[in-house]
């Protein structure tokens, strides 16, 4: 009888030693990936910790007792991560992260959640956002948008939706309780809307007009709820900077007779280096007050 309670012990330790741990719950959409980027209802997040099995049908997360969701693809939950959508109707301040393996839950762990944590994520290798135009084209260095055009930018982190929905690929373009705003170039531009984008987990789109103020590569910055993103770059028909010819410096004055380089998109795809003193190249020409310059060769750089 002894032995049979020593075993029966020995067992229910086992048990015990095999419960899920969080360690860190970190924001994966922020671009720095830090246990100190913002978390807010409806990012995704990984979970750090140990003993979460390999099976994403075992594990269920809750959020401030509300269901997150759990990416069940290839890599969405291994022995040391969980790779979660927070739920969208949380709400700001303190919650608890719970996270249960057949049917063994992990100590609650702590995290504070803002209302929102926008971030403006980066075409591949590139300082351009995920911006669309009305043919649902992506913005490039070749493909350009105009000012007054009406684009769609794509974001996370934009917080609760109204009407609320449940956290996982979006079953439809659940607006945001907040309606965001955004400067182009420094100028406000005017949001149409913003909501979830149907079939992802934690994208959203957001429809806007171009200021007619602006052109060439401008920033982009978007904020909600007193939260602000980080910058992306809009690549519009136009000039981007002049400066100074010898020293490229951007002075923000030139003079008569001074050499200026002007940098622009939109300039078509071949190089002419020998067109002095012709004041048309490829059909542009660069007028002052009305006045052709003539276009030389580039200075190297």
């Amino acid at each position: 009888m002894e032995k049979l309670v020593l075993l029966v012990l020995a067992g229910a330790a086992s048990l015990m030693a095999q419960a899920p741990t969080i360690a860190s719950v970190i924001n994966t959409e922020s671009p720095t990936q830090t246990q100190s980027a913002p978390l807010c209802p409806g990012i995704l997040a990984t979970i750090y910790g140990t003993g979460f099995g390999s099976s994403a049908a075992a594990v269920t997360v809750s959020v401030g007792n509300q269901p997150a969701w759990v990416n069940n693809g290839p890599g969405g939950v291994i022995p040391t991560q969980i790779n979660i959508q927070l739920p969208y109707n949380v709400p700001a301040g303190q919650a608890f992260v719970v996270v249960t393996v057949g049917g063994v839950s992990a100590t609650p762990f702590s995290i504070t959640l803002q209302t929102a944590a926008p971030t403006l994520p980066l075409a591949l290798g590139t300082p351009y956002g995920l911006f669309a135009n009305l043919k649902d084209v992506f913005l490039s260095s070749s493909i350009l948008a105009n000012p007054g055009d009406t684009l769609s930018l794509y974001a996370t982190g934009l917080g609760a939706t109204n009407p609320v929905v449940a956290a996982g690929p979006a079953p439809k373009a659940a607006a945001t309780a907040t309606l965001p705003t955004m400067t182009v170039g420094g100028a406000a531009a005017t949001v149409s809307f913003a909501g979830l984008s149907p079939g992802l987990a934690g994208l959203y789109q957001m429809n806007f007009t171009v200021p007619t103020t602006v052109q060439g590569n401008v920033p982009v910055v978007v904020s909600i709820d007193g939260q602000t993103s980080n910058t992306v770059t809009l690549p519009l028909t136009g000039i981007s900077a002049i400066v100074n010819g010898g020293s490229f410096l951007s002075t923000g004055t030139v003079a008569p007779g001074e050499y200026i380089s002007l940098y622009a998109n939109g300039l078509g795809s071949k190089d002419q280096l020998y067109s002095f003193p012709s004041t048309t190249v490829q059909g542009i020409s660069v007028t002052f007050n009305g006045i052709a310059a003539p276009i030389r060769r580039p200075a190297p750089q």
